[in-house]
C-alpha cells in the first residue's frame, strides 16, 4: 500500500523547489496549485462562476483571470477567500484522490500550501514542512511576484503560522538555503520507500 505524504510550507519557503527535487527521483508530484490553475482556465464551469461572482473587470481580453487582482481581493476581504476556496478546494480533492488511485509507486507525494489551514493532515500518512525565515519568504515573493512587502505580509497572515506548521510537521525540511537541500532530500526519499 502506497503512503500519501503532503507537502507543506508558507510562501515563498520553496516547496516547488523541493518537490521537483522528489519528482527527480522518480516520486509521483501531485500539486494542488497547478490542479488549481487548470480549474480555472478559460471556458471552465468554474472560471464561469467566477467571472459571475466578480465580473469581467477580473479577466482579461482572452477570457483569462487576472489572478494577481484576484489575489488582491481575496486576502482583503475574507470572505471572498472563502467563497473562492468553497468552490475550489472540493474540486481540487477530488482531482488529487483521481491522481493518487493512478499512480503505483511505493509514495506519491501531494503538494498542498494550505495544509495545515485546511486540517488536510489527518488525511495523509506523513507531513513535510519547507521551512525558511518570514524575512526569506518575503525577499522571495517580493523578487518571484513583483509585488509589494505589504502584500506579501497581507498574505502571510492569512496563512498558519510557522509554529503551527511545525507543529503538524513528521519532518521538516530547513529551506534557508539550499547547500545541503539535495541530500537532505535524497535521505527522506531513501526512508519513504522504506514506510
Amino acid at each position: 500500500m502506497k503512503s500519501i505524504i503532503g507537502i507543506t510550507g508558507g510562501i515563498g519557503s520553496g516547496k516547488t523547489i523541493v518537490s521537483n527535487m522528489f519528482f527527480n527521483l522518480g516520486v509521483p508530484i501531485i500539486d494542488s496549485d497547478l490542479i488549481s490553475k487548470s480549474l480555472i482556465l478559460p471556458g471552465s464551469s468554474p472560471l464561469n462562476i467566477i467571472k459571475k461572482r466578480f465580473g469581467k473587470s477580473f479577466f482579461n481580453k482572452l477570457g483569462f483571470l487576472k489572478t494577481k487582482k484576484l489575489r488582491k481581493k481575496i486576502f482583503e476581504e475574507k470572505k471572498e477567500r472563502n467563497w473562492i476556496n468553497n468552490l475550489l478546494h472540493p474540486l481540487i480533492y477530488k482531482k488529487m484522490k483521481d491522481l493518487i488511485r493512478s499512480t503505483s509507486f511505493s509514495y506519491v507525494l501531494l503538494v498542498i500550501p494550505l495544509l495545515v489551514e485546511n486540517k488536510l493532515e489527518k488525511f495523509l500518512d506523513w507531513v513535510i514542512t519547507v521551512d525558511c525565515t518570514e524575512d526569506e519568504q518575503i525577499k522571495r515573493i517580493k523578487t518571484r511576484d513583483k509585488i509589494k512587502e505589504e502584500e506579501v505580509r497581507m498574505i502571510l497572515l492569512s496563512q498558519s503560522s510557522r509554529y503551527e506548521r511545525l507543529k503538524k510537521s513528521n519532518d521538516i525540511i530547513k529551506n534557508h538555503d539550499n547547500s545541503n537541500l539535495e541530500t537532505e532530500i535524497f535521505n527522506l526519499h531513501k526512508k519513504y520507500i522504506g514506510k
